[in-house]
């Protein structure tokens, strides 16, 4: 048998880059941390506060890349992502020149939107420029998740009123903005905050799932790595705490969120991880594996059976909620069918949908504003075509692709 190559750790590896680097990274941290920390009640819509958002920090983000990559301090995107993406941008272009007077609006807010969230793509990877980076990197999303995860769980567990109490035994006499925040989050229960958003909240942590994961890997080879060295291990032992204390929160948040989406893919999103961790990578062994699974079954057991209740009474509605889906999907592919090559033109449905919508719409319980398809490849065929289509498609296909070849090639 050949002898296992240890992994040598390069010290440019473990030092922090350049300030440059350093700020861009902020820069990023900050675009995101707003979008998902800026969900506040007074919204009580996302999007209200997401897409300007997604407009400022993505352009902020694209412009600081811009300034690296002059600089020579990043490197050039691989090209199965950005070539995708450009020619997903292309299309777009074709589509609101081809498209009626009347959407070409929509469609350059939209095209300018596109363009901005790219920036966020291109700066989160290019400050990762070593080993340091990754880390900083993981452990910004984990804190992410611990923060909104914690938020989440003492909002749900009707905990914010004694804090509410211990503040503000009476209410204040002037305009106090903190106060109507926490008294906003106390008292709508059903909403479990702008931040838990059902759909939203949901489908974010059973991505971030896999990271904190991830994460809490690292930072325990950095321990054992401390315990050989004599070094100090209080740090790596507190970030594994708040790591394992995500990935329970994460679990039982997708849970307390009913999302019926996310709650299908969770025991999917574990399987695959188990494949791609025993068959993708060199992994063939995992310490306490055993005692892991033992944990993971009594806590979804204990989970299933305080919201089992609630579990049925969500799905059991689920044809009430396809019905009026079907009315929306039937627009969109009314939509693609017309105009198959470019669609409709970017960002357009919400305008050219009443005029293909069925004329039973309103007979069942639905908005009167239909935004979106509500299903993401029918939104992308409506309004961009094949062309728009299959152009996003190949660039998250180059992303997937990357982590591939990634997990291939690591030790």
């Amino acid at each position: 048998m050949k002898p296992k190559r240890k992994h040598r750790i390069n010290e440019a590896d473990e030092k922090l880059p350049s300030i440059s680097i350093l700020v861009g990274f902020l820069i990023f941290c900050l675009s995101v941390a707003f979008v998902i920390f800026g969900l506040t009640a007074y919204t009580f819509n996302l999007d209200d506060i997401k897409i300007p958002g997604l407009y400022i920090g993505g352009g902020l983000s694209l412009l600081a890349w811009a300034v690296l990559w002059v600089r020579g301090e990043v490197s050039n995107p691989p090209r199965v992502i950005w070539i995708p993406y450009v020619s997903y941008l292309v299309a777009c272009l074709l589509s609101i020149l081809a498209g009626a007077p009347y959407v070409k609006w929509v469609g350059w807010e939209f095209l300018g939107f596109y363009i901005s969230c790219f920036g966020l793509v291109l700066l989160g990877s290019g400050v990762v420029v070593n080993r340091r980076m990754l880390e900083l990197s993981l452990k910004f999303w984990v804190l992410i998740t611990f923060s909104t995860t914690t938020f989440g769980l003492i909002h749900y567990a009707g905990l914010l009123e004694p804090i509410y109490n211990l503040f503000y035994p009476e209410p204040p006499r002037q305009t106090d903005r903190l106060h109507d925040l926490i008294f906003t989050f106390m008292r709508n229960r059903s909403m479990l905050s702008t931040i838990l958003n059902v759909q939203f909240f949901g489908v974010f942590l059973l991505m971030v799932l896999p990271v904190s994961a991830a994460t809490l890997v690292i930072v325990f080879q950095n321990m054992r790595r401390r315990m050989t060295t004599g070094d100090s291990i209080t740090r790596p032992v507190v970030w594994m705490i708040i790591c394992g204390l995500s990935i329970v929160f994460s679990i039982a948040c997708i849970f307390t969120t009913y999302s019926k989406s996310a709650l299908t893919f969770l025991p999917l999103s574990i399987l695959g991880f188990l494949i791609g961790l025993f068959l993708i990578t060199r992994v063939r062994q995992v310490p306490h594996l055993g005692v892991m699974a033992i944990l993971g079954v009594i806590m979804a057991g204990t989970i299933l059976f305080f919201t089992m209740g609630d579990l049925r009474r969500n799905f059991a509605n689920l044809d009430d909620s396809m019905g009026p889906r079907n009315f929306i999907y039937s627009g969109a592919v009314a939509i693609f069918k017309d105009q198959p090559i470019l669609g409709a033109g970017p960002g357009s449905f919400r305008i050219v949908f009443p005029e293909y919508r069925n004329p039973d719409y309103h007979m069942v319980r639905i908005s009167n504003v239909t935004l979106y398809a509500h299903n993401w490849v029918l939104d992308l065929l409506a309004e961009t075509g094949l062309a728009g289509t299959l152009t996003y498609i190949a660039f998250l296909g180059g992303i997937f692709w990357l982590g591939f070849r990634t997990m291939r090639e690591s030790e």
